[in-house]
């Protein structure tokens, strides 16, 4: 039900796991939407010329409101996305043909948010890009596969505005420029002093000296990545704000590195899906979020990352039927509910 304009390029990679370039990624965002005017509601689909499933996605008062999943002609996932009156909304992931991830856009209102990431083919993160209504605003970087950064770029509604710097592949700086609205600029010394006022960033320490928090102000507004950190120095949250607002994806992580929690957020309210892993990275919960409210299907795991219980939510509240399992994966009780409450 969508057009994507795609060169012969993006049809390689798509198709056979060829790298992408940055701007290549960009082109899977430029989707022609088409609407569902005089439709009923329900959840519609779209089918290859060989029947396999394309598009699903579920439309309500002629709009898409709610879950969208694209797939590869082969079936396998190629995109999942939330949408709310036909406009995008929290995190929109993309990826390659071998299921691995290659993009995730924050968005809000239909513009993107947050920090959009992108990865090569491998996993490895390729780049960060901190965005606001829709424009380049705040720091992006651009890493090699090894994991340093190859540049660092500081934008201002879209255009440069601060540092530009280039990295070679071993960490030496090969470039830096200063910009102004997008222009090179000469005044080193004064523009050094305008760009730090407005892009403050306050630190909190422990007694040791160990940095405990990073909190990216401006204007008198929490803006940009605010972090928080255990004693020495292992992250230990990770939450992207505007405005002062939580916006985009969070991140909780353990003492050990392995992420505790993943979810985004919109306008400061929990909107898409909630993951929760144990210590050693296994999937512990997921839980689907519309505006700060449970909606829809949840499931917990046992430690073996057997089902434990299939749970559907309605407002916040366990609505319909819910099932539970042994560590087997054997159904064990049924209970029913409305509105919170158990039924007889």
């Amino acid at each position: 039900m969508y057009k994507i304009p795609l060169s012969f390029f993006a049809f390689t990679f798509l198709l056979y796991g060829v790298e992408p370039s940055l701007i290549q990624m960009q082109m899977l965002l430029n989707i022609e939407y088409e609407n569902y005017t005089n439709e009923p509601d329900g959840t519609k689909f779209d089918y290859y010329p060989d029947g396999k499933k394309k598009l699903e996605v579920y439309v309500r008062n002629g709009q898409r409101n709610g879950a969208e999943t694209t797939y590869y002609a082969g079936g396998r996932l190629k995109s999942q996305a939330i949408f709310k009156n036909n406009k995008l909304t929290g995190l929109k992931r993309i990826y390659y043909l071998s299921g691995k991830l290659m993009m995730a856009i924050p968005y809000e209102h239909g513009q993107i948010n947050g920090i959009k990431k992108t990865y090569y083919y491998d996993g490895t993160l390729q780049s960060e890009n901190l965005y606001r209504d829709g424009l380049l605003h705040g720091i992006s970087r651009e890493y090699y596969k090894s994991g340093n950064i190859s540049s660092k770029i500081s934008y201002y509604n879209n255009k440069k505005h601060g540092l530009e710097e280039f990295y070679k592949p071993n960490k030496e700086l090969q470039s830096k420029k200063n910009y102004k609205n997008g222009v090179i600029s000469d005044e080193r010394e004064n523009f050094s002093v305008k760009v730090q006022r407005a892009s403050n960033i306050d630190h909190e320490y422990y007694p040791n000296g160990d940095i405990k928090s990073s909190v990216p102000m401006l204007d008198g507004l929490i803006d940009g990545v605010y972090k928080e950190y255990f004693e020495g120095r292992k992250i230990k949250l990770e939450v992207n704000y505007v405005k002062h607002k939580r916006v985009g994806s969070s991140r909780e992580f353990y003492t050990n590195g392995v992420i505790r929690s993943d979810v985004v957020y919109l306008a400061d309210k929990k909107h898409g899906l909630e993951r929760n892993y144990q210590t050693n990275g296994k999937l512990l919960s997921e839980f689907r979020y519309i505006d700060g409210k449970l909606q829809g299907i949840a499931k917990v795991y046992h430690t073996n990352e057997e089902l434990k219980e299939k749970l559907t939510f309605l407002n916040n509240q366990k609505h319909g039927k819910q099932f539970y399992y042994d560590e087997n994966g054997k159904l064990i009780g049924e209970k029913l509910f409305r509105n919170g409450m158990p039924t007889n």
